[in-house]
């Protein structure tokens, strides 16, 4: 029932790795998070794709459904 926030801020591009800020139990030694910081323009490719991707996704379990395919 917890809630916790996390901010970061990464002036340049790269791999950052982190810790859990809490100790929350057996499992709190491999509690971790990494985050890539890319370009605006990388990620914006990225979420294109990621958006193309779903709608893909989507696409095919509808053409299963009317086509009475089990998705």
């Amino acid at each position: 029932g917890k809630v916790h926030e996390v901010s970061f801020r990464a002036d340049e591009e790269g791999s950052y790795t982190g810790r859990a800020a809490s100790l929350s139990g057996a499992a709190y030694a491999a509690m971790g998070t990494e985050v890539e910081v890319v370009s605006p323009e990388e990620y914006e490719s990225y979420v294109k794709q990621l958006d193309a991707d779903i709608q893909a996704a989507q696409d095919t379990v509808v053409d299963q459904i009317e086509g009475g395919e089990t998705p």
